[in-house]
């Protein structure tokens, strides 16, 4: 049997556990109904998949970064659910990466972000490889950002970003990613707590739909998904916040290290967001963790304005999702409840 995928961020591996809250609320009330969703089994070659954190979709293919392989990136063909091949070496050479955080399909292209390196490299998608198209540095200034952990290109002039920030919780950088503006409050933070103690404790996914230039980001600790109207450069606007629980934690930074350690009763919010034309998507757990275990069973889907459409009951926790917009549907990684082997399956939406 394959064991448990790892945790998206080897950061997070170490937290611990211990406190309390209560909810006046969940997610899911904010839906009239959970309708249970019909899945479809994929022919994927399962046993070529590794051990991956993160999953994407981009022009008819499946991309996989995997966890302790020399090879990052495992890419699959939806069509005919072969296994393509392996890229990106790992290592602190010039052409290696060190850590992928995010993967993002854009404009055609693979968007890898090096959080390690702290730098965006984008791929163009061939047939049979991925070819490096372009590379941006991030410029950490401490006036926004000391530390970056997930980047998001939004389009050829902005990347928004979310890490170990000075105020706000979201920064943008230009094309040469240097920052220039901060926006987004932390959802119930503490009144006292740095962006650092927010940064940690706030981790999450971006997601960017580009035609109605709205950006939702999901908390992945409590319950908490916020959506932002980028039309105005200048003013970005809080469209719509759903908050039904803030992260449960405790700060155990040091003079040597900073981090947070997660309670008993943290709720684990998304695992995942997606985009398509009609909806942000998540990936949603909504319990307290118990040991290792880790995934959602659960499908929200909200539109552009950041209303509630639709909860679709899943038929077991998946780990990971990836949004194929040539078929219009969610893929979902998870393990098979009855062989422990990895299983692909789609939702129609």
């Amino acid at each position: 049997m394959k064991h448990y995928m790892s945790f998206f961020y080897a950061l997070l591996l170490s937290f611990l556990l211990a406190a309390c809250t209560g909810r006046k609320q969940d997610m899911l009330s904010l839906f009239a109904s959970i309708d249970k969703a019909e899945i479809f089994k994929l022919d994927i070659e399962t046993d070529s998949i590794r051990n991956p954190y993160l999953m994407e979709c981009a022009e008819g293919k499946l991309f996989f970064a995997n966890m302790n392989y020399s090879s990052l990136i495992s890419v699959f063909d939806l069509s005919s659910g072969k296994h393509t091949g392996d890229f990106l070496t790992r290592g602190e050479g010039p052409e290696e990466t060190l850590f992928v955080s995010n993967l993002a399909g854009c404009g055609g292209k693979l968007s890898v972000f090096d959080s390690d390196k702290q730098k965006v490299v984008f791929y163009h998608i061939t047939k049979d490889s991925l070819a490096k198209s372009s590379c941006i540095e991030l410029q950490n200034d401490t006036s926004f950002l000391f530390s970056t952990f997930n980047c998001l290109p939004l389009d050829a002039g902005r990347i928004a970003a979310t890490g170990l920030t000075k105020e706000h919780r979201i920064v943008l950088l230009d094309g040469h990613g240097v920052p220039y503006q901060a926006f987004g409050d932390y959802p119930g933070a503490r009144a006292k707590a740095s962006g650092v103690e927010n940064g940690f404790a706030y981790q999450g996914f971006m997601v960017y739909q580009p035609d109605k230039e709205v950006l939702a980001i999901g908390s992945s600790f409590g319950e908490s998904v916020l959506f932002y109207d980028l039309r105005k450069v200048e003013t970005p606007a809080l469209l719509k916040e759903h908050t039904c629980a803030v992260p449960q934690y405790r700060n155990t930074s040091d003079k040597q290290s900073q981090s947070v350690a997660f309670g008993q009763d943290n709720i684990m919010g998304f695992l995942s967001l997606k985009a398509s034309e009609q909806y942000c998507i998540g990936l949603y757990n909504g319990h307290k963790r118990v040991g290792m275990e880790y995934g959602g069973d659960k499908l929200l889907l909200f539109d552009w304005n950041g209303s509630p459409v639709k909860c679709l009951q899943l038929d077991q926790t998946y780990e990971q999702m990836a949004y194929d917009e040539q078929g219009n549907r969610v893929i979902l990684l998870g393990l098979d409840k009855v062989t422990g082997e990895y299983k692909v399956t789609a939702v129609q939406i």
